[in-house]
């Protein structure tokens, strides 16, 4: 299975890289949304809450309540999903990468060689420049990875 000038290890190092700094990455910032979006539900008797003016009438939601609500669970299902197949897609480009690399010798030799870079934690780190997560006020390169995927409200 080998390919001439070691293309292929060239590419699955850039598949493993993708997989373990941007699919993570994508999963993260996912799950993050979908979590910050459904805690927006406990704020809801607040924000929609609509007090009457006269005496005699009862408290009750305003009418942009119910619109609101099915638009923040409907994100919140979206947003849960994309993490889920964000992680889904991560898994298996590992898959697709650790059988390359237990099944092709050039491909396995050129991989250990394009990682042998150690992060803050002494695992695996990418090649300088081949990938990058960012995160607003964070940048994830080859010293640091994405947080773990935090749980996904449905």
């Amino acid at each position: 299975m080998g390919v001439p000038s070691g293309r292929l290890s060239v590419d699955l190092s850039e598949l493993r890289a993708m997989a373990r700094l941007d699919l993570a990455g994508m999963a993260y910032e996912f799950g993050a949304l979908n979590n910050k979006t459904a805690g927006t539900a406990d704020s809801d008797a607040e924000t929609f809450m609509s007090y009457p003016v006269s005496s005699g009438e009862g408290a009750g939601f305003s009418a942009s309540y119910d619109a609101w609500s099915n638009l923040r669970d409907r994100l919140v299902r979206c947003m849960g999903k994309s993490a889920e197949n964000a992680h889904a897609a991560q898994q298996a480009v590992e898959k697709i990468c650790s059988m390359y690399e237990s099944t092709d010798d050039d491909a396995a030799k050129h991989l250990e060689k394009s990682w042998s870079n150690k992060d803050v934690n002494g695992d695996p780190a990418p090649p300088p420049g081949i990938a990058h997560y960012t995160n607003g006020d964070k940048t994830l390169t080859q010293d640091r990875y994405p947080p773990a995927m935090p749980k996904i409200y449905k």
